[in-house]
């Protein structure tokens, strides 16, 4: 028995027992439940018995994990596909707050300035890492985010932070709705004679988006249109 196997089983046997609030449940044997583990799963469910259960964006996330295999393993019903995009379209159309953990006593709530202001302005409270890649400083900020169901985050730097002399490094960070870490901000000076950032320092905002799930089809040919192939600057100056 292996992991691969009780990633068979579970989508050979799941099912949407609900789709408002959506619940997904699993059956596996007992020999299997030494997998069940997050390196098996990523995303862990309530055991009970034989019974494997996830609730919300955890079903929906371990469903869309699986999905290939479930194709494989299980004939589809309309059913199944009605429960999995009303349960889809309930989480994004229902309001959830994003929930904030401090992990350190320093670390600061995110705020806007003001109540229209797209962005949560995040703030730097200690290095975690120098040369975390060339030229690049690691700082921690001590929160740990959960975007709501249906949703994750984009991290991009405040408008303000280039005035400092610094930039973030990968430019736009996405914090996938499943992570748990420290949300750290990678970032870089824009010039040798930049300052040393002063900690605490609001240098990032985080800005909540819908996921917006798809899937990737290989086709021969995607279709030609009157701009084709134009680009980086073809259409004029």
């Amino acid at each position: 028995m292996s992991a691969e196997e009780l990633l068979d089983t579970i989508a050979s046997s799941i099912k949407i027992e609900n789709e408002d609030p959506i619940v997904a449940v699993a059956q596996i044997p007992d020999n299997l439940k030494e997998f069940v583990t997050k390196d098996a799963l990523k995303i862990l469910p309530i055991v009970e018995g034989n019974t494997l259960t996830w609730y919300r964006g955890d079903a929906l996330y371990i469903i869309e994990i699986l999905w290939p295999k479930i194709q494989e393993k299980q004939t589809i019903s309309l059913s199944f596909a009605q429960k999995y995009g009303i349960a889809w379209s309930s989480l994004q159309k229902s309001y959830s707050p994003l929930q904030v953990q401090k992990i350190n006593p320093d670390a600061v709530i995110p705020a806007k300035a003001h109540p229209l202001d797209t962005g949560y302005d995040i703030t730097a409270i200690r290095v975690v890492k120098e040369n975390f890649g060339p030229g690049v400083t690691l700082f921690g900020t001590g929160l740990i985010v959960r975007p709501p169901d249906g949703y994750y985050v984009d991290m991009v730097a405040r408008s303000s932070t280039c005035k400092l002399g610094w930039g973030i490094a990968n430019h736009v960070g996405i914090i996938d709705a499943q992570y748990r870490g420290e949300l750290c901000i990678p970032m870089f000076k824009l010039t040798p004679e930049a300052k040393d950032l002063e900690l605490p320092a609001r240098v990032a905002q985080i800005i909540v988006r819908r996921l917006e799930l798809t899937d990737i089809e290989e086709v021969a040919d995607v279709g030609e249109t009157h701009r084709g192939a134009g680009g980086f600057g073809s259409s004029g100056k």
